[in-house]
């Protein structure tokens, strides 16, 4: 029997969360009792937990990531995210490796730092995943603001780590939209990328004219 697990799920309950718009576009509370009863509803029996940006920009601290997960009774785990500087890497091993019985991958935020996903700031943090056998999620493609580094966030910007890393796992989140066959074409090249199709279709025109244009595409094929 199959088992269904969200490899990407958001929260953090918090008033500066920058995806409450998000939330409340989709008629949403974005607690964790609903995310829990969504999850047992559609029988998702786990979810990795990744940090919301908050409205500073910066993402949820990952402690509050944590205890977040220890409040769900075992359905959810946390995913560790990493910020371009030798300090937070330090700091995100460490807590990485107090917590290894619970913790299942990492992220990194490209396009909302000022970093590759080849720069060598990352390096501990790959060295790490790589031994522990954990996955490393890169956002890649469109950002949630204005301000966000579309160069960096290019899921072709992933093709020269998976090149000099064959070891490292490598998921590319949200399916590096809009980018999609440049993603299949790194899955199909890569047996170590994989990608997630989070945050495709989060209701209003968007997610309206994104099926209309995949309609298009399908029926052209």
């Amino acid at each position: 029997m199959q088992e269904i697990i969200d490899a990407h799920t958001h929260l953090s309950e918090r008033r500066d969360d920058a995806l409450n718009r998000f939330a409340r576009k989709n008629g949403l509370s974005y607690t964790l009792d609903e995310l829990l009863s969504t999850m047992r509803r559609y029988k998702i029996v786990r979810g990795l937990l990744l940090s919301p940006p908050l409205q500073e920009g910066v993402p949820l601290p990952n402690n509050e990531v944590i205890r977040l997960c220890m409040r769900s009774g075992g359905r959810l785990a946390p995913v560790i995210t990493v910020e371009p500087s030798a300090k937070e890497v330090k700091a995100a091993l460490k807590l990485a490796e107090e917590n290894r019985r619970v913790v299942k991958a990492f992220k990194v935020r490209l396009g909302y730092v000022k970093a590759s996903a080849e720069s060598p700031v990352f390096d501990r943090l790959y060295d790490y995943a790589e031994s522990e056998g954990l996955p490393v999620f890169f956002h890649t493609g469109d950002t949630a603001f204005s301000t966000g580094d579309l160069a960096l966030s290019h899921p072709l910007m992933l093709d020269g780590l998976a090149n000099k890393r064959e070891e490292l796992v490598i998921i590319l989140c949200h399916f590096g939209n809009p980018w999609f066959e440049d993603v299949a074409e790194l899955i199909y090249k890569h047996p170590n990328i994989y990608a997630d199709i989070s945050g495709l279709m989060t209701g209003g025109p968007y997610a309206e004219k994104y099926a209309e244009c995949s309609g298009e595409e399908a029926g052209s094929g």
